[in-house]
């Protein structure tokens, strides 16, 4: 397990993959700050204890809220404490379910996958997270998929999300996959769950 994690991190350390990210925050973002949320939908992921889970609310909006520290920000990051799937969740969620919201297979649990928490300042803003268990489930998917075989196969969900799936994208989605895959390792390997933060 710790060889796949430092494999993981090679792949997403790679300049090729990090030009394909796009951060909902942090440097070159195109949304910035609380601010910036304002003007298109995102998502966050981060990874902690279940005991963390347990208290409430309020703790886990304050984790999310310390990254606004691009310091914290950056660090979280780099360790996969944090994953910032920014604006294009419905463009991931798409890639790696195939847009099956509802089925209870592992494909639809690493990003839109989980349980509701709490709202946070209004509807839709929200958190909702994923059990030790459940995360385990999302990492062996993503563990085990590959990121061409699934833009091949839901095809169809990225063009009807999109009209016609701009080719531009591919290389971004593939940056997002790997960020995607080395964080739900580094949560599995801890035993940990999955908070997610939606910004609305």
């Amino acid at each position: 397990m710790v060889a796949e994690l430092a494999a993981a991190v090679e792949v997403v350390r790679d300049p090729c993959v990090q030009g394909g990210l796009r951060s909902a925050r942090g440097p070159g973002r195109e949304i910035t700050g609380s601010e910036g949320r304002a003007l298109g939908s995102s998502m966050l992921l981060r990874r902690v204890s279940p005991e963390v889970v347990s208290a409430g609310g309020e703790i886990l909006e304050a984790g999310f809220d310390a990254t606004e520290s691009e310091e914290v920000y950056a660090e979280e990051r780099e360790n996969f404490i944090l994953c910032d799937v920014g604006q294009q969740w419905q463009m991931m969620d798409a890639l790696i379910s195939g847009n099956r919201q509802g089925s209870s297979g592992p494909e639809c649990l690493p990003v839109l996958g989980g349980d509701f928490l709490v709202i946070v300042g209004g509807a839709p803003n929200s958190i909702s997270w994923l059990s030790g268990e459940r995360v385990a489930q999302a990492s062996r998917f993503l563990q085990g998929a590959d990121f061409d075989e699934l833009a091949r196969v839901h095809r169809a969900a990225l063009d009807e999300l999109f009209g016609a799936f701009p080719e531009g994208l591919l290389e971004e989605a593939r940056g997002i996959f790997e960020e995607l895959r080395a964080f739900y390792l580094a949560a599995a390997q801890a035993g940990q769950a999955v908070v997610k933060r939606f910004y609305a």
